[in-house]
């Protein structure tokens, strides 16, 4: 595939035209992260991006995203318990009032309730990034010598 058709490709996948210098970001991301521009990568990726537009793509972010759809698996309703479990084989640990906020667009959290597949992958995915982020903190006080706090 050309390179145009290849940027053509993502931004049908995207909904809409970017910019040249957006189109060189992504590239740089996937040369960064090791990702060949596939048909397969741009498609995962242009979702992520339609689901977090302003998100980075560089930090591991392509890999929490990666690691989202693994969870997901080919589920079509997942149980709030199980989500619980997958997050804490994750090594994710977030407090109730935060899940509570990420869970208000589908009527709170139940560890009993049944929710669609498709709707927890935006949670899923921030819940990765809230790890990433938390790492990347305490990696960065580890070589300050800052302490916690």
């Amino acid at each position: 595939m050309k390179s145009a058709e290849v940027r053509f490709f993502y931004e049908s996948v995207l909904g809409r035209r970017i910019s040249d210098v957006q189109w060189w970001r992504v590239k740089k991301s996937f040369a960064q992260q090791g990702l060949a521009l596939t048909t397969e990568n741009l498609k995962w990726v242009g979702e992520f991006k339609r689901v977090l537009p302003h998100a980075n793509l560089s930090n591991g972010i392509l890999a929490a995203y990666t690691n989202a759809q693994k969870l997901i698996g080919s589920k079509e309703l997942i149980q709030g318990e199980f989500l619980t479990q997958l997050l804490n084989q994750q090594g994710v640990r977030i407090h109730p009032s935060t899940i509570s906020r990420w869970f208000r667009p589908l009527g709170g959290f139940r560890k009993s309730k049944f929710y669609p597949a498709d709707k927890l992958q935006p949670i899923i995915l921030a819940a990765l990034i809230y790890k990433a982020k938390l790492s990347s903190k305490q990696i960065t006080r580890e070589l300050t010598g800052k302490p916690n706090g």
